[in-house]
């Protein structure tokens, strides 16, 4: 398969990350295109937006071709399949996401890897990409130029180059690069099963209310897995996700004699 056209999605929104990517796909596509949600999205998966106006404006000030749509990730990789507004892609990039999407969590939370997974069900194969971000970097990460932009475009060029023509239909690939991603290792882990433990903290607020705030913390992570390849042995981990795996066959085939 040779990739005719790309489009690029995120959930973070309007940050370098997804400039990054863009100008990757540049590289291989004069004609690729992105569009990314207004605000940001983050871990609402492949969520899409109904009985609400959607709207697209293109970035001004921007080099290359950007538009910004009201919605979801899922809802921009859908526009650009369906709304005839665009050449329908024939590969679909989400990223560079702010912070690593690791484990079966992430598959079914993120909205970086939600865009790729609206693509593979229209048959059109999707590369999420996420950089391991350190929680003092993460704020600075949403503005301006990232420290390592120009070497990060050439490193996303070269997974791309050597993925090219590799993802089946109904599949996509879940990339992971270190902070340290130059001269890393690519390897290629199952998912954990799950990265963090969610911890619900209850609090008060000024009306004397009680509110809870959510956030999750380190699980002891599986050998082998994404989740260690990255954290702990610092290469850049691509799981291979498929959509035709999600059916459990045999359980079909057990509730089928049962009934």
């Amino acid at each position: 398969m040779i990739f005719m056209t790309i489009m690029i999605a995120n959930d973070d929104g309007l940050t370098d990350g997804i400039r990054i990517l863009s100008k990757a796909a540049h590289t291989i596509d004069k004609n690729s295109y992105t569009i990314t949600p207004s605000q940001q999205q983050s871990a609402v998966a492949k969520g899409i937006t109904l009985h609400k106006i959607l709207r697209l404006r293109r970035v001004e000030n921007e080099k290359m071709s950007i538009y910004e749509l009201n919605g979801t990730p899922a809802d921009c990789v859908s526009f650009g399949i369906c709304s005839g507004e665009f050449k329908k892609p024939d590969l679909v990039l989400s990223g560079i996401n702010i912070g690593n999407n690791l484990s079966m969590h992430s598959l079914y939370s993120s909205g970086t890897i939600g865009a790729c997974l609206e693509a593979a069900i229209y048959k059109i194969p999707g590369i999420a990409f996420s950089l391991e971000i350190h929680k003092e970097n993460k704020e600075s990460a949403n503005y301006g130029e990232w420290k390592k932009h120009g070497t990060l475009v050439k490193k996303v060029v070269q997974i791309l180059k050597m993925l090219k023509g590799k993802i089946p239909p109904y599949a996509i690939l879940n990339v992971n690069l270190p902070i340290e991603f130059e001269n890393a290792n690519i390897v290629f882990p199952r998912p954990a099963f799950i990265q963090y433990v969610s911890v619900l903290e209850k609090r008060i607020d000024p009306n004397g209310r009680n509110y809870y705030w959510q956030y999750g913390e380190n699980k002891e992570c599986e050998k082998e897995s994404d989740v260690y390849e990255l954290c702990v042995n610092k290469n850049i981990t691509i799981t291979p996700i498929s959509l035709l795996k999600v059916v459990d066959d045999e359980l079909i085939e057990r509730l089928r004699k049962a009934f």
